[in-house]
Order: C-alpha cells, then structure tokens, then sequence
C-alpha cells in the first residue's frame, strides 16, 4: 500500500466536512422571501408598517444555524470516538471563549430579548447567530488536518466566489436574474405570488452589484477576501493550464470586487494587497510575467467597465481621495448653512441655522411665521402651500394638509402634527418624539457627510460605547438605541430626519455597542494573534505547497475584510465566510509551524 492511500485511510470521510462545506458554498447564496411581523422596540425603530418581506439574511441566518449545530455535533461525535483532534490552542480559544461569553450575557440581559435572539430586522444576526461565527472558526480549526481536508473547503470558497461573480457580472449588464420572471419564482414563495411577483423591484440598477449579498457594500467586503485569494492561487500555479483556470478565478473575483462600486471594498483590498506585496514579494517577481498579463487583462476590464458606465468606476475611486473628499466636504457646507435646532415646544415649531430662524406659531387655530427677532413673516399662500417674500426663506415651503404641516427647508423634509396640545414632530417609525441633543464627536463637526454621512453615524455612535464598556445592548439592538430623534444632526449629516440608522457602517462600533467593549477587546486580541503568527511565518517562508500560498492567501484576505470592517458592517451575508477563512488560516499555521519544528 503506497503511502498516499495510508494517509488517506486515516483521513476522515468527505461527508463529515458536509455542514461546513454547506455554510460557505450555499449559505451566501440563500435568497428567498420571509414575511416578518415587526413589533416592540423594533416596530418604533423602523421605517414603518407591522410586516417586512426579507429576501436576503432571514433564511440565511436560520440555515447557518442548522449548519452550525450539526456541524458540531458531528465533532463531538468524532472527539467521542477518538477520529479527530481536539487542538490545544489556548491563545486562539481564550479570546474566543470570551467573546461568546459577552455574546451571551449581552443577549441575556438585553431589554428586547427578540431583538438580542434573533437580530434586528433585515439583518438577524442575534445571539445565536453571532455563536455559530465562532463555532465555525473553532471546528474549521478542528475539522482540517490535511491538505486533502484543505483542498475540499477551498473549493466550497471557489464554488461560492465563482455563482456570486457570475450573477454579479450579469447584474452589472443589466441582466438581473432576480428581475426576471423566472428569478422572482425563485426567490418568492407561492403564497407570494399574488401580492408580488409582478411588482417586485430592487433597488439597484446596471452598472453595480449585489449579487445575493443584501447591499454593494458587503459584495465590497466579499471581493476583497475572495479577490486576494484568488491572486495568491495564481501564483501557487505552475502549469499553464491551471495558471489559466487560477486566472479565469482570480477575473471573476476582481470583477465582483470592482464592479459592486464599494469603496470600503476598494480600501480593503488595498489594505489586503500592501501586505499581499510584503509576504508575496519573492512570488511576484518569479512570476512577473503571467501577473503584467493578468494586471493588463484587469485593466482593459476595468477601463471597459469604466466606458460602459460613463465614468462609475473612476468616480468611485476618486472620492477615496482625501483632498476630493475635504473638498466635497467643504463645497457642501458653503453651499447650505448648518442647521442649529429643529424642535416643536409647545405651539411654536422652530426651524434654525447659521443663517436665519423661522418660528411657527399655532394660535387661537390660526398659523403664522417669524423671524428670529420676532417680527412677522409676509407670505404667498396657494392652496395652502406657504412661500415667503423675504429672500431669506427662498429655501422654505410650508405646506398644510388639515393638522399636517411640511416643513421643506434646505431639501429637508420636516412633518409636525398640530393639535390642541400645540406640535409633534414626527420620527422614525411613525411616532411623534421631541427632539433628541445626543453627545457626539466634535472632530466630525462639518464632516458629517463624510464617507456617505458615516461621519455623522460615527460621530454619533462612538459616544454610545460609554454604556456598553462591560455588557452591550444586545445583539441587533443598536438601531433601538441609537438616537434616531437627533433632528438636528439628521437634518445635517442625512437630509432626511426620519431616516433609520441601522448600522453604524463599522463593524467594531457594531460589535462594541450590541456586545460590549470586553467583546470587541477580545476580538481585536483574536485577530492580532492570528496576523502575529502569520506574518511570522510568512514573511522569511519560502513558499511550496497549496497550504503554503493558500496560508498567506487567507492572512491577506482577513486583512482586506477587517479593513473593510472599518467602513461596513458584520454581517450574515458575508461573515460566515469571513469566519471559516479565519479557521482555516489558522488550521494551515498551524499545521505549518508543526511541519518547520519537525524539519528544525
């Protein structure tokens, strides 16, 4: 018996790596309809309305589970009866183990336990949720213990990464198979037919993409793990017939990543590539040649993709600029003043900026305007649309429909009930709330629309970790305590001040919020841990092997998703991936680090 068939008599059944193979090859891709019914804290924190049709995380998070915990079951099955290891890696696990803990006690005790349980509507990444990820970082760890074992999880990442690229390259022309009667079938239970298979529309267009990720966004942070990975395989290949397939992968990949328009996907994989270029860089210049082919194929595509769009592509790129950005910034705030209150106290209803004041006066039923000095406002009334003729309110328009009244300042769109108890101002949720003055971050102060508004988001949201130092909100709760009645600095950094937040566009804010800062700590000590040991290995290595490339392949796509991180959000569309990467990377350290002390 040759040695090849006396490891694979000792390897486990292909079958057991089932579940997780499920999670990453099939668990991106699950779009189908879930009618939720909204209620509590959530209901009076969305966008209105009792029921939601979700499409893209419902049955995404409810599949993972069931993945998951299969999953580990099996493993303590196998632990049980000795054929597979429990790996004694305490500086992994500890950080791990604290996390999940935080996890847990936020959720317990959390003030909207549904929410903390099973996430917040559209995203549902609740307490259970947030345990698989690290469950499947653990048994990834656990569960690889060969290149064989290696090599059936890569393809469960090929498989994805290659569905998720050829429905994006047909969303990005135009041909959206989710528009098509056909795709609507498939993404619509029978019982929904009626009420939507001929209305249903998605937001977006040609000339992005969205794939079955939920938002552009979180393709962004697919591409960059996938696209570093896809290259590091490029350079592992050496016969010119995988060099081809690598380079036909690595062309899906970086499609996918340029053509779903994120710049934070953009940022991270800039991030993935400078430290792509520091463990590569022996690789890259054996392999010079094949790469100046595949980065001149890159660039015709990009150059293409640019001309058919007119211009999207290096319109996004542009705005990475910090001068374009300061500039943007700048031309924005000369161009309409800041505003300084929005409030209802008791009959006078205040619009204020830098510039003027406009005070609505409810009395004895009848409705006047004035200034800030309180002098009376002359106005043009046509059927109950109010203009003024002082020309500073040219950018005001009042209009009243029976106890209705909209306000339009500056584009802003304002609605205030009157009644015999004087003005509510209308918010989130269809509720009638006084004006909020939450704490925030002076340094965002004429940057709110920095990053589309995740300056205001962040301004707003770092001030929210002071509660959440220990325990967090909860999982999924951080839209029902963010302050989504600050008018005024919705006003200012959103235009709209009835606009849910509900994502905070970080994904450390996020963790930090709904699971605490402890968590968050313990996350970053994760993560360091693993890019510590990685950049040990990788950097004086001398590259060999699939796990070899594949190893530094992983370490460059977890750097590209938690730069990412830094602009979007964790998510279930895309974290599982992110999370078995994580395992797998830190499988093949260790089984490297083992081979180089056997060797020594």
């Amino acid at each position: 018996m040759s040695k090849k068939h006396t490891i694979k008599k000792n390897e486990l059944k292909w079958y057991y790596f089932l579940p997780l193979i499920l999670i990453i090859a099939v668990v991106p891709l699950i779009t189908f309809a879930k009618v939720i019914t909204i209620e509590g804290a959530e209901l009076q924190n969305w966008k209105g309305g009792s029921t939601h049709v979700d499409f893209f995380s419902y049955w995404k998070s409810v599949w993972l589970q069931i993945f998951t915990y299969i999953s580990l079951a099996l493993y303590l099955i196998l632990l049980k009866l000795k054929k597979l290891p429990f790996k004694k890696e305490k500086k992994y696990y500890i950080p791990m183990i604290i996390y999940a803990v935080f996890v847990i006690l936020s959720s317990v005790m959390s003030e909207n336990q549904i929410v903390a349980m099973r996430g917040f509507i559209e995203l549902f990444q609740g307490m259970w949720v947030l345990l698989c990820y690290i469950i499947i970082t653990f048994l990834t760890i656990n569960f690889v213990n060969s290149e064989r074992d290696v090599k059936i999880l890569l393809y469960a990442f090929i498989f994805s990464a290659v569905a998720i690229g050829i429905l994006g390259i047909g969303q990005y022309f135009g041909f959206d198979l989710f528009k098509s009667l056909f795709g609507r079938k498939l993404i619509l239970p029978k019982e929904l037919y009626p009420s939507l298979l001929d209305s249903l529309k998605f937001t977006f267009g040609k000339y992005t993409i969205y794939a079955t990720l939920y938002n552009t966004n979180f393709v962004g942070s697919f591409g960059a793990m996938l696209f570093p990975i896809s290259l590091a395989l490029f350079l592992f290949a050496e016969k010119n017939q995988t060099k081809i397939i690598t380079g036909i992968f690595s062309y899906i990949t970086f499609f996918t990543w340029l053509g779903c328009n994120s710049r934070a996907g953009y940022v991270g994989f800039f991030a993935a590539f400078v430290i792509g270029i520091i463990v590569f860089r022996k690789e890259v210049i054996k392999n010079i040649k094949p790469l100046a082919l595949l980065l001149i194929v890159f660039i015709i595509t990009a150059v293409g993709m640019n001309s058919v769009s007119n211009g999207r592509v290096s319109g996004q790129f542009s705005k990475l600029s910090i001068k374009k950005e300061s500039e943007r910034l700048e031309n924005i705030s000369e161009q309409k003043p800041r505003f300084k209150e929005i409030k209802a106290d008791g009959f006078d209803f205040i619009v204020e900026t830098e510039n003027e004041k406009l005070v609505t006066i409810l009395q004895d039923n009848e409705i006047s305007f004035k200034d800030e000095n309180n002098k009376q406002l002359e106005v043009e009334n046509e059927e109950n649309i109010f203009t003024f003729t002082d020309e500073r309110y040219k950018n005001y328009k009042i209009v009243i429909e029976d106890s209705l009244i909209t306000c339009l300042a500056y584009g802003v769109d304002i609605k205030v009930y009157m009644s015999n108890e004087g003005f509510d101002i209308l918010s989130t949720g269809g509720i009638l709330a006084e004006t909020g003055y939450p704490p925030y971050i002076k340094l965002f102060e004429g940057k709110e629309k920095f990053a589309s508004s995740r300056g205001y988001i962040w301004s707003r949201s770092i001030p929210m970790l002071k509660d959440t130092l220990i325990l967090g909100h909860g999982p999924g709760n951080y839209c029902i305590y963010f302050p989504q009645n600050d008018f005024v600095g919705k006003a200012i950094g959103l235009n709209n001040i009835r606009k849910i937040v509900d994502k905070p566009h970080n994904m450390y804010l996020q963790i930090g919020i709904n699971t605490g800062v402890i968590s968050l700590l313990a996350l970053i000590a994760l993560f360091l841990i693993y890019f510590i040991d990685s950049m040990r290995l990788y950097v004086k290595y001398s590259f060999k092997t699939l796990e070899d490339y594949l190893g530094a392949g992983i370490l460059t796509a977890i750097i590209g998703y938690l730069a990412a991180g830094m602009f979007n959000d964790h998510i279930v569309s895309v974290s599982p991936i992110f999370w078995a990467l994580l395992g797998l990377g830190t499988s093949i350290n260790l089984r490297l680090k083992t081979k180089i002390s056997k060797q020594n």
